[in-house]
């Protein structure tokens, strides 16, 4: 599949005016507006009325289409062809420039520990550290397990769950280095073990998946800090009234952000329901849990010794074991507002600024501010992205 168009426009233009849309800023939708942007920061937003555009020599019209701020995936092993799993050569940079042609201005590049080896792990650092075109950001890794447990294994092979080992998990920290970002682990595994507060202390998000902990485990978990779950319902103990677990926990408990696949696959509408019903835009965070078939057509490829099969957007493996979905993100926020009525002006919350205040990045990423990066979407009321600025680079859509 060829990429996507990338056109970052190189310099970009200092001053930008982006007018006529739908614009939905941290002050609610103004229809029509527009954001001003200066040497890539948001400058200013408004009703296009009280704006005097000759003033502006670059200009985009969004012809009254949607004007988002840029969409942050939490969860996303690679894309288009390329893997954050094996460190793929060149997996940032064919990353970071095709996902604006989903809307997503950022990302944490999320990885594993595979073949007992964390050289891969060391390597996507090095590459995202390394890394300084425009496109959508790298703003870290997410290393999902190995301390995870294994009757929850989901897409994982059994040869790559651990027990808890202070050393490994040494190990894994010093070659993520200071890009780590978050850390998915079963509360079961690493309760006792002392993980959690150490990721804590070191500014980590400690989230809990791949888990049947009990309600009681997961609590505590909480209480430690855990306060994210990766992929909720996904590769987790089933919800039970006399037992709810880590559903129940990350249901119930306001300091925990409930991230979600929203590709109408993963997760059934009523159980979509029920996390908004219980959580709101505020405490849900939006993800793909792409693979390198993210962005890639139907068909079968191989991968991780796996035959796997893409159709109607979700990937399988032999057994039937989804390991992910590969539609775009920008997707799922139609998902969600279908499915739960939600508007999109407030949906659009789950997919970035709730994103952003988790990785503590909401003082300059996940909404349409003054001061904030210009982080921007244009997408048409059929869900379809037509232009993206990342930090005030336009790297998708016609040049303004």
């Amino acid at each position: 599949m060829p990429a996507p168009p990338y056109c970052a426009i190189m310099p970009a233009p200092d001053r930008l005016l982006i007018h006529n849309g739908q614009v939905v800023t941290a002050e609610g939708l103004i229809t029509p507006g527009y954001v001003a942007i200066e040497n890539g920061v948001i400058a200013g937003f408004g009703s296009t009325s009280d704006i005097d555009d000759i003033e502006w020599e670059h200009q985009y019209d969004a012809q009254w289409n949607w004007v988002l701020p840029g969409l942050i995936d939490l969860h996303l092993q690679g894309g288009f062809g390329k893997s954050f799993f094996d460190a793929d050569e060149g997996v940032v940079q064919t990353v970071s420039q095709n996902l604006p042609s989903h809307g997503v201005t950022g990302f944490l590049a999320t990885t594993a520990f595979l073949h007992n080896d964390v050289t891969p792990i060391a390597h996507l650092r090095d590459a995202i550290a390394a890394y300084d075109q425009p496109g959508a950001e790298a703003l870290g890794i997410h290393v999902e397990g190995p301390f995870l447990n294994a009757e929850c294994r989901g897409g994982f092979s059994p040869e790559h769950i651990h027990e808890p080992d202070s050393s490994l998990f040494e190990e894994i920290l010093e070659a993520a280095g200071d890009r780590l970002r978050m850390m998915t682990l079963a509360p079961e595994k690493v309760v006792e073990a002392g993980f959690i507060r150490k990721l804590i202390d070191r500014g980590i998000v400690a989230a809990m998946g791949h888990t049947a902990a009990s309600a009681e485990i997961a609590g505590e978990a909480v209480i430690l800090g855990m306060h994210y779950a990766t992929h909720l319902y996904n590769a987790m103990a089933p919800f039970h009234h006399r037992e709810p677990g880590p559903i129940g926990v990350a249901l119930t408990r306001p300091e925990v952000v409930a991230e979600l696949i929203l590709d109408g696959v993963h997760v059934h509408p009523d159980a979509i329901k029920l996390a908004v019903a219980c959580k709101g835009m505020t405490g849900i965070a939006a993800c793909t849990d792409g693979t390198p078939l993210l962005g890639q057509t139907d068909g079968t490829y191989e991968r991780w010794g796996h035959t796997l099969t893409v159709k109607d957007g979700t990937a399988r493996k032999e057994d039937g074991t989804l390991v992910g979905t590969t539609k775009p993100l920008v997707k799922h926020l139609e998902y969600l507002s279908s499915v739960t009525g939600v508007p999109v002006e407030e949906a659009i919350t789950a997919f970035s600024a709730t994103p952003a205040k988790v990785l503590g990045l909401n003082d300059r990423k996940g909404l349409i501010q003054t001061g904030y990066d210009a982080d921007i979407a244009v997408i048409s009321a059929g869900f379809e992205p037509i232009a993206t600025w990342c930090r005030g680079v336009q790297t998708f859509g016609t040049e303004a």
